[in-house]
């Protein structure tokens, strides 16, 4: 009896399971699939909860900050006016009717003091209404549209950075800034990009962006891969956009930056061997921003490859560029307005501006005097032929000459010896190039990559020293320099 119930039971068991084979499927691989995809969904819902809460919470302090940067602006903006009005009424008692006709230099110390805090009152109101923009951006960009990256942003109304009829601005954020960078090239324009074949001398407008929180001498190691730079802004000076420009408008756009910033004064920027287009026009965002340069920044680009082992390549197409400078440099220096130009020249770039200097001043010594400082960085070129063939042409003692030397540059030492073991004239040592007129700068002592080439950009010192020269119009003796001596002379020196 017992038997005949177990069999009955094992019996029910096997039907049982037949049923339930034939009823519940087996899960299919698609069913395994969109398990996994379901749980990546989960996945992917928890991160962007987590990254939503976090943009709030950044979010609230930016908005905080910003508070806080605003009440202090505001402060500052009642305290300047009040002081303005006070000055007048003390100083001036018809008000600003005394002030038409007198000469600046002729007024009192203390109403001249009252015209500046006027100014400074009237750029705090610009920032207090800027930070109470970017309080509603803020929200919109990181609140209403959490996770996307901003398509749109408060652009910052400034007739220092407003240049038309050109390409029209990046918006400036809370976060990073809008920089113009003129630029003249002879490069070759292939599909919208500024190769390194040579070409006919063009014009044009680049805006760049610079973080808010840029730190001097910082040009910035560019993410590796550069399709993602354009979602960096606030960390990287980034390349926003080119526009080739007629040579009138050309000369527009900087009249007009100038009026913005009430500037008679250019600064010009010659990259060297090793350097894209967007590297130069970045490189020269970065330094004068560093410099605090008041006045339009222009950068002259010529085609070299950007290679490393393109050296004779560059070499070759910076001898050719120095005809094409010198007719660009022709024509700034006529530019209406421009009454101060500040060349700054790096490496193979100080051979096409030195000879292109030359060639101007042998036809046109009037304009020289517009030339207010030709820096020398690094310079790669021939000390022997320097010397022989290019000082004997330049405006020696009518422009203010500055040459940057280091015996740790090891670009330098490269072209040394591919050019026959003599020595350039950017290398430092017992024989740094000493000459009459030109002021000698020993840089051996600042901080510099391993490379140690670009020091001019990447060393705080040196651009502090360069903002001396150029802004305040220093001598060597009135700068942090030490006075040294090698086989050729006195020079001066960078301490350590």
């Amino acid at each position: 009896m017992a038997s005949i119930f177990v069999r009955s039971k094992l019996l029910q068991l096997l039907c049982s399971s037949l049923f339930l084979l034939c009823v519940v499927p087996v899960p299919s691989k698609a069913d395994s699939d969109l398990e996994e995809t379901l749980k990546a969904a989960d996945t992917a819902a928890e991160t962007y909860a987590s990254g939503l809460d976090q943009r709030l919470f950044s979010s609230q302090i930016l908005i905080e900050q910003n508070e806080k940067m605003a009440t202090d602006a505001k402060r500052v903006a009642e305290a300047s006016v009040m002081f303005y009005e006070e000055s007048v009424r003390d100083h001036c008692p018809r008000g600003l009717k005394c002030l038409r006709g007198v000469p600046e230099e002729k007024l009192p110390e203390i109403l001249r003091d009252s015209i500046l805090a006027r100014g400074k009152a009237e750029d705090a109101q610009k920032v207090l209404l800027t930070f109470q923009q970017d309080h509603r951006q803020v929200l919109a960009e990181n609140v209403l549209s959490p996770g996307h990256v901003p398509s749109k942003a408060i652009a910052v109304e400034s007739s220092a950075l407003y240049v038309d009829p050109t390409a029209s601005p990046p918006p400036s954020t809370a976060s990073y800034t809008a920089v113009p960078v003129f630029f003249a090239t002879n490069r070759e324009l292939s599909n919208g990009t500024y190769s390194g074949k040579r070409g006919v001398l063009q014009w044009g407008l680049a805006w760049l962006t610079v973080p808010l929180d840029h730190r001097m001498g910082n040009l910035g190691a560019m993410p590796f891969f550069n399709f993602a730079t354009k979602y960096f802004p606030s960390k990287y000076i980034i390349l926003k956009s080119t526009k080739t420009l007629a040579q009138a408008e050309f000369q527009t756009g900087v009249s007009q930056v100038q009026k913005g910033m009430h500037s008679d004064s250019a600064l010009l920027f010659v990259h060297g061997y090793n350097t894209p287009f967007e590297d130069a026009v970045r490189r020269a965002a970065q330094v004068a921003v560093d410099l605090q340069f008041r006045g339009p920044i222009i950068c002259f680009t010529w085609p070299s490859l950007g290679e490393e082992s393109q050296y004779v390549a560059d070499r070759n197409n910076a001898d050719v560029s120095t005809v094409v400078a010198g007719t660009f440099l022709e024509s700034l220096l006529t530019q209406p307005g421009i009454q101060h130009v500040h060349i700054l020249a790096h490496s193979m770039g100080t051979l096409i501006m030195s000879t292109a200097l030359g060639d101007v001043f042998s036809t046109d010594k009037d304009g020289m005097k517009k030339i207010s400082n030709v820096i020398l960085a690094a310079p790669d070129i021939d000390s022997d032929y320097f010397k022989a063939r290019l000082y004997p042409r330049l405006p020696i003692g009518k422009t203010t000459f500055t040459l940057y030397a280091s015996s740790k540059d090891k670009a330098l030492e490269l072209a040394n010896r591919l050019g026959g073991s003599y020595p350039r004239l950017g290398q430092a040592g017992q024989k740094i190039a000493v000459l009459p007129d030109i002021t000698t700068i020993d840089a051996t002592s600042v901080d510099t990559s391993f490379i140690g080439h670009s020091y001019f950009g990447d060393s705080r010192t040196v651009l502090s020293d360069i903002y001396h020269l150029i802004t305040n119009g220093l001598p060597p003796e009135q700068r942090n320099l030490q006075r040294s001596s090698g086989q050729n002379g006195r020079y001066w020196k960078i301490p350590n």
